[in-house]
């Protein structure tokens, strides 16, 4: 793990990155499955079925589903904000690859330097872009999840 962090700046941030990614997406499946059953236990009733007596009731009624709505979308923006990031943060890995590739190559010029700083820049690339693909499927599954418990609502 050592000699992965030391080939780029910019690992050890991916790392941290995918650590909050991944606990965010958990913490999003928990609140699905386990805190939402607490969350939506007042007023179970959907809007259609119920009889409201005045627009008060019923503008209350509105407000209520609106916020479990919106506690429903929390954090998935800050998580694809997230992907977004990792994406680039391999890029600037691989800019630093390439600069200290450069660096290298005008020191001492062989084949296995150049492999080496190919190497070197481009591993944060990969990694940067391996966090995104799953990032987004971890995406499409919370965005599946939250559409299913906001149809319930209604």
């Amino acid at each position: 793990m050592e000699a992965l962090f030391e080939l780029s700046p910019v690992i050890p941030a991916l790392f941290i990155l995918a650590v909050l990614l991944f606990t965010l997406f958990f913490e999003r499946l928990h609140f699905y499955y386990i805190g939402y059953k607490g969350f939506n236990n007042k007023n179970l009733e959907p809007i259609s079925t119920m009889e409201f007596s005045s627009w008060i009731e019923l503008a209350i009624n509105r407000k209520d589903k609106a916020v479990k709505i919106e506690r429903l979308r929390e954090n998935l923006k800050f998580i694809e904000g997230l992907i977004k990031v990792s994406t680039l943060l391999g890029l600037l890995g691989t800019v630093f690859g390439i600069i200290t590739l450069f660096e290298t190559l005008s020191l001492e010029s062989t084949k296995e330097t150049l492999f080496y700083g190919i190497y070197r820049a481009t591993v944060p690339t990969m990694i940067g872009i391996s966090i995104s693909i799953i990032g987004l499927f971890l995406v499409i599954t919370l965005k599946r999840i939250e559409a299913k418990r906001e149809k319930e609502l209604y």
